[in-house]
């Protein structure tokens, strides 16, 4: 096995990880609705996962890690891909942002940082953001 190959299943394994972390955050509510579904199948072929892997992963999303940020980027992106599946609908819910701060919190935001930043995340999605102008404001926000 060549080194190219090791670092591609690295990569496929972080992608189910980080994929599966997203289904569970859809799943917050005990159902997928349409637009998340919708969604979902888009993050599933942009990040290469299977038929048979996202079948899996639906069923049963806790038999996969939760995937481990290994950066401030990776943070940021896992941040922003959990806003947007939390506010597909575009509800915000008094569950849904106890559960995105904890969510952030996990992600390892500073406790007291993890409030401000959900609620400017929120804000944000409200506008529908790309990942780029996130990124970009989340970091000035977290420097507070």
């Amino acid at each position: 096995m060549s080194f190219s190959d090791l670092y591609s299943t690295g990569a496929h394994k972080r992608n189910i990880g980080h994929f599966a972390d997203i289904v569970k955050v859809a799943l917050f509510d005990e159902k997928i609705e349409e637009a998340e579904e919708k969604l979902l199948e888009r993050l599933a072929d942009i990040l290469g996962i299977t038929d048979v892997e996202y079948k899996s992963i639906l069923k049963t999303p806790n038999d996969y890690p939760t995937r481990a940020a290994s950066n401030y980027e990776e943070r940021l992106e896992s941040l922003y891909y959990s806003t947007r599946m939390m506010l597909i609908d575009g509800r915000v819910s008094e569950q849904g942002v106890s559960l995105l701060t904890k969510i952030a919190i996990g992600l390892g935001f500073d406790d007291k940082r993890a409030t401000i930043i959900v609620e400017k995340a929120i804000k944000m999605f409200l506008r529908i953001p790309n990942l780029e102008d996130f990124t970009k404001e989340i970091k000035r926000v977290n420097k507070g």
